[in-house]
């Protein structure tokens, strides 16, 4: 038991997820399928564990128009009830606990289809993210989820 307290307790000195996830769900489609893709954040963390969100959504913006999206930017929900548009929906879920951040942060990449009658509602492509213990910040764990859930779809 004590070892096991031992590694936990290094890996979150040095700042490293504790456990992460990725999984696709279909692999027919990919974002260059999509007319549109809306990049959203939801800012769920407390105590400064995430401080980033305008460069984060800024970065995965940017990375997606440089593989040729249409990106639809803004807060407002956009409606998802066509078909050919995406979300690439950002969000950190986290808390400071004395000097240490923990919680949650990933990527998910969904959508509403309609195709010809028949309505496919809340289709996800993709879900990547983390658990994560940092004295810091999230900033670079979502940063490298971004650029993964981007890699992953192009």
């Amino acid at each position: 038991m004590m070892k096991i307290l031992q590694l936990v307790s290094l890996v979150a000195s040095l700042g490293a997820p504790l456990a992460a996830k990725a999984e696709v769900f279909t692999t027919d489609r990919s974002l260059r399928d999509f007319s549109s893709v809306q990049v959203l954040s939801l800012d769920g963390a407390k105590g400064g564990c995430w401080t980033n969100m305008g460069v984060a959504e800024t970065y995965a913006a940017d990375r997606l128009r440089s593989r040729g999206a249409n990106v639809v930017m803004g807060k407002q929900y956009y409606s998802t009830h066509q078909n050919g548009h995406v979300i690439f929906h950002i969000v950190v879920d986290a808390s400071r606990n004395g000097q240490w951040c923990y919680g949650t942060y990933g990527v998910t990449i969904q959508t509403f289809l309609e195709e010809g009658d028949r309505q496919q509602p809340n289709v996800v492509y993709s879900d990547r993210g983390g658990y994560a213990m940092d004295q810091g910040n999230f900033n670079n764990y979502v940063l490298d989820v971004i650029s993964d859930a981007i890699n992953e779809w192009y």
